[in-house]
């Protein structure tokens, strides 16, 4: 027999018995099993040795030298060098950099920040020569050809459009030659080179700096030939006008680096002594410490220059700015912004423009009385189609004649679609995007800088999970994991389904299922993924990769949530820490805030899938798999033991032993009567301080470094009256049933079943192992459940020490004049807040039109559930069919109550106990509402959303993904929510019933 099958053969089908076994006993927990197969697996593969011819090490050495030698060969290369670079990848792999160093940065020993966008490299701070041999102090623009080396950007690009025929004023420049040799013949040069080298002041000595810079330049005198030069062609280009005197330095107006608002300029100058002064005042602003910092932050050197552009004032009527494509919308429009009389107060940002988007080739709409649109289109097409790109264009309009006055490259993605501020993600790759499933983890509009800090780490989270099990998708170049529309996050639907079908037993068909409750796409593939041996094996490994990482996410969640608390223990208060201990501080807590939500995302990622495995094993053998998933897994958390980062139970409970406090809470209809009942004894005043130091304390309600408890006190207040509700039982929700009772009644409806019971005899179970499968899934789906709360907890909470930090700094910025006020810094992104703090300046336009796409994009609402490209904006209306609306059934129970809207958790005063919760969104900040409602129904979320599993552990019957269902119901109206069947009653009708 042995020469008919060879003994390798046998010990080799042998050894997949014994592996099938001991991943059967690891699953069922049977340890005694575990022992027995692994032992005789550890026989069996010592068989197996002994039957090959060659150890298994000498094969691998041999392969090994003969792959190198290979690779050598055909490179070229010595043996050694291939080994090096072998060992350099290996290291690579094993440590690959941070996920976001190329994008924020990463800090050295020393405090420096280096990384792709803050590359500080410093030339020499000595104004050299020109490299032009015309040493002309002044010139006439008549569009020869003035370089940007003689006339800087802004002079240059004057100098083209005269060259091309476009009216524009008569326009001088004072050269960069003049400027050199201003600072050469003085002794500003070594002051300027001491200057540079001494770094960029404090925030709050900012405007002292710019002062001190002003006035050394106003205090060197200019040598008279150069005096008289400038003043000679002021006298040219004013005529029986006035002038602008504006900046144009060599590194300004540049498709990277734009400067806009950086430098000085000044209109109405009439006389000579405010022309010499003037353009000392321009060429100082090279030297202010905005720009400073600007160039160093843009990794600009500071052998720069300053030439002086000297024009003819016109007096407008009307003024305005043109751009010549509209990014955010079609390609065949651009975007026109103008206001009465000079544009100096659009260009800041202070008077608000009419705009209007319209289309590249007319009708341009135009107004009696009004400047000539239709002309101002077609000359800056003209100037688009000579230089090359889209162009911003500024133009003047005298009620006579059209001038352009400044033309430049758009080098800001600010200017977009009235709703887009700019930091929405390009959607040019074609990629399907949904908002299902982020409005918890992401809601609402996020501003620039709460969207730069928390989108990164939840997209760095989402692909070191996909790397980890090794199905990050092939296509990943193609969009990001997390994008933003209109201010609102959504999720790649392509790369989460491609990711999906290449998890173990996983297809896209079933991913769109966890989001949506049914297959959306179309041509979807709906079957099981393809069999073989190579497809079997594959899946195996990743099972075990996916067994690998949730049996370590236990420990890694204990070990971040162990890590916030210690942060938060050490109670670092950022308003007195210096500058730099306070932008050290807030760096070190985004460092840790990359691990935190990474693993906050790996951990509701196993959560789904250990969900989705329990459903997986009750489906061959209940009829409704679904419901008996969601009454396993709910269960455990007490009624008022809800955890949100801001946590009064115990607080409510230690004051119903307060006899003034008691009879407040039990008083009161609403917060702001409680708050007035409290403040009427001494018991209560001191009840108000105690909520009063948590809330100062608080984490953030909703969203890492996102508004905190303390910012939205109408909430605060609002959590408070709920826990007082639960505490004196006026509103306690029924809790779920017992786990284990479930369990044992789950257990004796499978094992009656026909086909269970044949299973068990068809494989000799004699001890049916199954029952304990199901206990482990149980448990395991439990486990995940929970601790998908609890870091999700740790992120706000660890968010609310980020958003204190961000304040002060915000604060700081504001009082140092660098923004107008502290909620300015919402405008900015993360680098931009930084950048700024370390003295890099901040455009106050581009902040005026970033609030005004902000505002937009609020009023615009929220996006539909799938989309490609921009999203439409389209209101979403559901049809009931009779009395009924149909949706998603997320937790089980059957209540008829009083439909309550909701929008603004601050604003629910008229929430009683009882009422059916309906709203579109919710997120943790959400929570003790619930504690409240009889019943719930949202229009986004799943079985796995936080609401879901919260209705579950209360025991409230929920309904969810019903999209467009705050439009349907009425305010005040009676519904039957059946969570059960995921149905809705409507009871409009005397004959409205629930069906069975």
């Amino acid at each position: 027999m042995a020469r008919l099958i060879p003994a390798a053969l046998i010990a080799g089908v042998l050894a997949l018995v014994l592996i099938a076994g001991l991943v059967d006993s690891v699953i069922s927990g049977e340890w005694d099993l575990f022992a027995v197969f692994l032992i005789a697996l550890l026989l069996v593969t010592f068989l197996i040795a002994k039957t090959r011819r060659r150890r298994p090490t000498v094969t691998l050495r041999k392969d090994l030298t003969n792959w190198v030698s290979d690779y050598s060969n055909r490179t070229g290369q010595t043996i050694e060098v291939t080994i090096d670079r072998a060992v350099a990848g290996h290291r690579r792999r094993v440590a690959p950099a941070e996920g976001h160093t190329a994008l924020l940065g990463t800090t050295d020993g020393d405090g420096e920040t280096r990384g792709s966008r803050q590359v500080r490299a410093k030339s020499s701070t000595t104004p050299g020569t020109s490299d032009d041999d015309d040493e002309s102090v002044c010139v006439v623009l008549d569009g020869s050809g003035t370089p940007t080396s003689v006339a800087g950007g802004k002079g240059a690009a004057l100098d083209r459009l005269i060259a091309i025929d476009i009216p524009t004023p008569a326009t001088g420049v004072i050269t960069t030659s003049a400027y050199r040799r201003f600072v050469s013949e003085s002794d500003l040069e070594a002051w300027l080179d001491d200057l540079a080298s001494a770094g960029v002041p404090e925030p709050s000595k900012m405007n002292e700096a710019a002062a001190a810079v002003d006035e050394r330049f106003l205090a060197t005198a200019l040598a008279p030939d150069l005096e008289k030069a400038i003043l000679d062609l002021a006298h040219t280009i004013r005529g029986d006008g006035r002038l602008a005197v504006r900046s144009s330095a060599t590194a300004e107006d540049q498709d990277a680096a734009s400067f806009a608002g950086q430098y000085a300029s000044f209109l109405e100058i009439e006389d000579d002594a405010s022309v010499l002064r003037s353009v000392r005042l321009v060429w100082a602003s090279l030297w202010h410490p905005a720009p400073l910092a600007y160039r160093e932050h843009r990794g600009i050197g500071h052998d720069v220059a300053m030439a002086v552009v000297v024009m003819r004032l016109v007096e407008a009527e009307h003024a305005g700015v043109l751009f010549t494509v509209d990014p955010g919308g079609e390609a065949d429009h651009l975007r026109i912004e103008h206001v009465p009389g000079l544009a100096e107060g659009l260009v800041s940002g202070s008077v608000t423009p009419e705009a209007l988007v319209v289309p590249r080739s007319g009708p341009i709409p135009e107004h009696e009385g009004g400047p000539p649109l239709g002309e101002v289109v077609a000359l800056a097409l003209r100037v688009e189609e000579a230089f090359g790109g889209p162009q911003d264009i500024e133009w003047a309009y005298d009620g006579d004649r059209l001038y352009l006055v400044q033309a430049r490259p758009i080098t800001t993605q600010a200017e977009r679609a009235p709703d887009d501020d700019g930091f929405d993600v390009a959607t040019t790759d074609g990629s399907t995007y949904t908002s299902a499933g982020i409005g918890e983890m992401l809601p609402g509009v996020l501003p620039p800088l709460l969207w730069s800090i928390d989108g990164p780490l939840i997209e760095e989270g989402f692909r070191q999970l996909f790397s980890e099990l090794g199905v990050l998708p092939e296509s990943q170049g193609a969009g990001t994991v997390v994008g933003r529309f209109r201010g609102r996050a959504a999720l790649n639907l392509d790369l989460l389904k491609e990711a999906a079908g290449a998890m173990p037993g996983g297809t896209a068909a079933e991913m769109e299922r966890q989001y949506f409750g049914e297959v959306v796409s179309e041509d979807i593939d709906e079957g099981p993924p393809p069999g073989g041996l190579i497809n079997r094996a594959r899946e195996l490994a990743l099972a075990g990769k996916s067994l690998a990482m949730r049996q370590g996410l236990g420990s890694e969640g204990a070990v971040v949530i162990a890590a916030v608390e210690r942060v938060l223990a050490i109670g670092v208060d950022p308003e007195e820490l210096n500058d730099a201990h306070l932008l050290a501080y807030w760096r070190r807590i985004r460092a840790l805030a990359e691990r935190v939500v990474a693993t906050q995302v790996a951990v509701a990622a196993s959560a789904a899938a250990a969900y989705r495995g329990l459903e997986m094993f009750l489906e061959p053998h209940l009829d409704d798999a679904a419901t008996a998933a969601q009454r396993l897994t709910a269960g455990g958390i007490e009624a008022c033991g809800l955890k949100t980062s801001l946590d009064v139970c115990d607080l409510v409970q230690h004051g119903l032993g307060i006899d003034d406090v008691r009879i407040a809470l039990e008083a009161a209809d609403d917060p702001e009567t409680m708050r007035k009942l409290l403040s009427d004894s001494e018991e209560g005043r001191e009840f108000i301080a105690a909520f009063r130091e948590r809330l100062d304390r608080a984490g953030s309600a909703a969203i890492f470094a996102g508004p905190t408890w303390a910012e939205e006190t109408a909430g605060a207040w609002n959590l408070l009256r709920q826990a007082a509700i639960i505490e004196l039982g006026a509103g306690r929700p029924a809790m779920a049933a017992d786990r284990e009772e479930v369990l044992t009644e789950v257990i004796a409806q499978m094992t009656a079943g026909k086909k269970w019971k044949v299973t068990r005899v068809l494989t000799g179970q004699l001890i049916d192992v199954r029952v304990r499968m199901l206990r482990r899934l149980v448990a395991e789906a439990v486990e995940f459940l929970q601790l998908r709360e609890t870091t999700k907890l740790a992120v706000l909470r660890l968010g609310g020490d980020a958003r204190r930090t961000m304040r002060t700094i915000a604060q700081r910025l504001a009082e140092s004049g660098v923004i107008d006020n502290e909620a300015d810094a919402n405008l900015l992104d993360v680098e931009e807040l930084e950048a700024a703090f370390s003295g890099a300046p901040i455009s106050r336009a581009v902040l005026d039109r970033r609030r005004r796409a902000l505002e937009t994009a609020k009023l615009v609402g929220p996006l539909p559930r799938l989309f490609s490209g921009r999203p439409d904006r389209v209101e979403v209306a559901v049809v009931a069919e009779g009395d009924m609306v149909t949706g998603w059934a997320a937790s089980p129970g059957l209540h008829r109550g009083r439909v309550r809207i909701i929008t603004d958790i601050a604003a629910t005063s008229s929430l009683e106990p009882g009422d059916v919760l309906v709203a579109r969104a919710t997120d943790p900040s959400w929570t003790p509402l619930f504690l409240t409602a009889g019943a719930l129904i949202v229009e986004e979320g799943g079985p796995l959303s936080h609401a879901a599993i919260v209705a579950r552990e209360l025991g409230l019957p929920a309904v969810l993904n019903i999209e467009g269902i705050t439009g349907l119901l009425i305010d005040g109206e009676e519904v039957t929510v059946d969570g059960t069947a995921g149905r809705i009653l409507l009871h409009r009708t005397e004959n409205a019933e629930v069906a069975a």
